[in-house]
């Protein structure tokens, strides 16, 4: 038994070397798909961002002229251009932020104004499931 142990040494340890080299190349192999699965992810949530900043902000431009055609209706438009600016804000700052920063301040700002973070999320699923519910479409019958 000692001698087959000994004959298999030899080709044993010329066998390690090949195998390190395929498991580097394996990981190394797996390394880049990881990378290229988060390049991919981030691309595609930075475009889902830029999408919602463009909807803010074509949403701010509709109110900004509302509230300019209400001036001149003789009625006070300040309000909705006030909304309209916020909300330009709102769209800039999501164009220039990366959505990690924005998860962060809003941690932060929900720390700091817990209540007031908690009201504006239940006002904004309010006002999400009233949209949703009037674009809803008819079911055939």
């Amino acid at each position: 038994m000692d001698e087959f142990g000994e004959q298999l040494k030899e080709p044993v340890q010329e066998l390690k070397q090949p195998i390190s080299d395929m498991a580097h190349e394996a990981t190394d192999a797996a390394r880049r798909i990881v990378d290229q699965a988060r390049q991919q992810f981030h691309q595609k949530v930075n475009a889902q961002k830029d999408r919602l900043a463009d909807g803010i902000g074509d949403i701010g431009e509709v109110l900004a002229h509302t509230g300019q055609d209400l001036d001149s209706h003789g009625l006070t438009g300040a309000y909705l251009r006030s909304v309209a600016d916020r909300l330009q804000d709102w769209s800039d700052l999501l164009r220039s932020r990366e959505l990690a920063d924005l998860a962060s301040q809003l941690q932060a700002y929900a720390s700091e104004r817990p209540a007031l973070f908690l009201g504006g999320m239940l006002l904004g699923g309010f006002m999400m499931a009233r949209f949703l519910k009037g674009t809803t479409l008819p079911r055939e019958g």
